[in-house]
């Protein structure tokens, strides 16, 4: 059974913090912990989180970090995955979503452990409309030319990754033209390197694990649409990663 650390990224989720922790505290599985951070939200989302935890009695099970300034979602996922065991699988769940059932986490241990996969990404369903993702698997030949940063954006929800691997991505390319982590778009920041390097050893997974909320009025894509699309511009640019030949992988670890 894999270790998984499950990291939510939260800001101003009041109203969205309870189904989200009650999809993760209800999960059918024993080996996993969460990392709650609150990135100094204005609408009481920590004080709220700290209640659910107390009560529910998870205080073994959840971590809430609370920030006392805000750095944005990549920043926070950056600084919590430093202080995890290389070991570790991730699997990052924003604080308006939620997990689709209580199998998601077995059902991420089993694709690990049967393929041997260093990273995961798969399909979602959106709230509250009940439309399927756009998510689908990566076609060989992309993967063998090196060329996911040419083709669709098609890697989405739910992703997760070895901690090693993650930590393999320069901060450098984490890091905006405006000298910040990038405030949008970190999704396709750490995802193009991590599928470089992994090639045929990230894995699809095409059942529905998560619930996208589209609701929420300060999704990325409705705050500013167009610095969004430049930023990705902007990522996909950058210079490719190489495979990791499993010699390579054994440094890293």
């Amino acid at each position: 059974m894999k270790k998984i650390t499950v990291i939510i990224p939260s800001y101003n989720n009041c109203q969205w913090y309870e189904r989200n922790l009650s999809s993760v505290v209800a999960q059918d599985y024993r080996n996993f912990r969460v990392i709650y951070v609150d990135d100094c939200s204005s609408d009481q989302t920590g004080e709220l989180v700290e209640q659910f935890i107390a009560d529910h009695n998870s205080g073994k099970l959840i971590q809430l970090i609370r920030n006392p300034v805000r750095i944005g979602a990549l920043q926070n996922l950056y600084n919590t995955i430093l202080g995890c065991d290389d070991d570790e699988i991730v699997i990052v769940l924003d604080g308006d979503d939620w997990f689709a059932h209580n199998g998601v986490l077995k059902k991420i241990n089993e694709v690990y452990v049967s393929s041997d996969c260093w990273m995961t990404y798969g399909q979602y369903r959106s709230w509250p409309d009940n439309i399927i993702g756009c998510s689908k698997e990566i076609p060989s030949d992309v993967i063998e030319a090196n060329n996911f940063r040419e083709v669709e954006w098609c890697s989405d929800h739910l992703r997760s990754f070895y901690v090693w691997l993650f930590k393999s991505i320069k901060m450098e390319d984490l890091i905006s033209p405006y000298g910040t982590f990038y405030q949008m778009t970190g999704d396709q920041a750490i995802m193009f390197p991590m599928l470089e390097m992994s090639g045929h050893r990230a894995k699809f997974i095409s059942e529905v694990l998560y619930i996208y909320n589209v609701a929420n009025p300060i999704n990325d894509c409705k705050v500013d649409r167009q610095l969004q699309r430049r930023l990705e511009m902007i990522i996909r640019m950058q210079k490719r990663y190489d495979r990791l030949s499993e010699r390579m992988r054994a440094s890293y670890t």
